[in-house]
């Protein structure tokens, strides 16, 4: 492959492969409808190429100070159309800095931004008025994957799950590991993003409560599975990492037990259907679980109370207090007692509708298409050059902790189940432009 003939291009960057490629897989179906070519794969390509890709419209996973230096810019400055949603936002609603998420100069930049619902749409309207005309409420492709479509899309994998694994409980932790060891590591990384204001003594504050409260919530958690690895052995307790977690503290946590397991890879939805119960202390995937209709807890002991009213999560889902509380919980799942969820989360749906948009019968992938494609015609868009592979830096290294592996064949064998899940009017070729990286054009 060297020289594509298509002129309409559509970008999809990818920072962590588990929470966004999938639905970005969906988004660039959707988009064959609209006649766009898509390349959909890891930001390190997208960053490394933005200057020899044909302009077109890219879709941005966050409006930050780094992506704004990274990529906004420079894909700006070339004519590009620059929109996306920021992947992180749904969760957390009560965080001073939150609004640092929205950097003025990649807002600037951008031509729309989509929120998940209007609860960040109106916190976006409050934060920077100046870019309320850029602001479309729209949902995100990632709830498309938890409607029934979704469901049935990943029922394979999930059944595949079980059979391997039976009834298990799914821990999901949304903080790393190395925090255990002190706050300098989170710190860093943070400030590395520009995400806080070091000169602002409120935002450090914060900053040093947030994580000290993170390590808490960790150990709290990681307390939980090893109550039941030391008691409950005949129980098969699954732990999914946080993205960025290299996996090392905690492969040597879940050694000490026989029926606890680590799991890097891989979207969550089929993990969340597999599972019997799923536990988690203000975690997106718990939100996931709520949505597909799945047993789901949030843990907060007395010692993480306060930090339990930062995340939408653990408004909505129904909450344990204690150790016992989350295994009385599983075991009455096991057992098929599940009203003490299903009655939680009728009285919670309101709360639930303010932060996402949620529909079988409207996709937030076809929704934000609609939108992408009115920005085209309004732009008068017009982009004369083609993809050539042979231009682009292809030769930076493999290694990505955050974005595995995946074959050509698995991305090909995802479309087509996609399309007949969805029901898509397309068909699509797959090609591989270098790992992690591949193209979506109409067959």
């Amino acid at each position: 492959m060297s020289v594509m003939d298509t002129i309409k291009y559509l970008y999809l960057s990818t920072e962590v492969s588990a929470r966004e490629f999938d639905s970005k897989i969906l988004l660039a179906l959707q988009a064959l409808r609209n006649g766009y070519t898509s390349v959909v794969g890891e930001d390190h390509f997208f960053y490394r190429n933005i200057e020899k890709l044909p302009p077109g419209v890219l879709f941005e996973k966050c409006f930050t100070a780094d992506h704004y230096d990274l990529i906004i810019k420079p894909a700006s400055e070339r004519g590009f159309i620059v929109t996306g949603i920021d992947e992180e936002q749904l969760n957390s609603f009560k965080t001073p800095f939150m609004h640092r998420r929205a950097y003025p100069e990649s807002l600037e930049a951008a031509t729309a931004v989509f929120t998940w619902g209007d609860h960040q749409l109106l916190k976006m309207m409050k934060e920077r008025p100046q870019y309320k005309y850029k602001y479309i409420k729209a949902g995100s492709p990632r709830i498309d994957l938890l409607t029934p479509q979704g469901c049935e899309f990943y029922r394979p994998h999930a059944e595949a799950l079980k059979k391997i694994f039976g009834d298990f409980l799914l821990v999901n932790l949304n903080t790393h590991v190395e925090h255990l060891g002190g706050n300098e590591y989170a710190t860093k990384a943070v400030v590395a993003t520009k995400v806080v204001d070091m000169h602002n003594p409120e935002e450090i504050k914060f900053l040093e409560n947030l994580f000290t409260r993170a390590s808490l919530v960790l150990r709290e958690l990681l307390n939980v599975v090893s109550y039941f690895g030391e008691n409950h052995p005949e129980v098969t307790v699954i732990i999914r990492p946080h993205p960025a977690d290299n996996g090392q503290e905690l492969a040597r946590f879940v050694s000490q037990y026989d029926n606890v397991k680590t799991i890097f890879y891989g979207p969550p939805e089929p993990w969340l259907q597999a599972s019997t119960l799923s536990l988690s202390s203000g975690c997106t995937t718990s939100l996931m679980s709520v949505m597909m209709d799945h047993p789901t807890i949030s843990y907060i002991p007395p010692s993480v109370a306060d930090y339990s009213d930062r995340h939408i999560a653990n408004v909505v889902c129904p909450i344990a207090e204690s150790r016992g509380a989350v295994v009385d919980a599983y075991f009455k799942t096991l057992a098929g007692e599940t009203e003490w969820f299903t009655s939680h989360i009728k009285t919670t749906a309101a709360i639930r509708e303010k932060f996402t948009e949620f529909s079988p019968d409207k996709l937030s992938s076809v929704t934000m298409m609609e939108h992408i494609e009115k920005l085209y015609v309004e732009r008068g868009f017009s982009n004369e050059e083609r993809l050539d592979c042979n231009a682009l830096d292809l030769s930076y290294g493999v290694s990505n902790y955050k974005f595995p592996m995946v074959s050509l064949g698995d991305v090909q064998e995802m479309a087509d189940r996609m399309i007949k899940c969805f029901d898509i009017p397309v068909q699509c070729r797959v090609e591989e432009i270098r790992p992690r990286v591949f193209l979506f054009s109409a067959e």
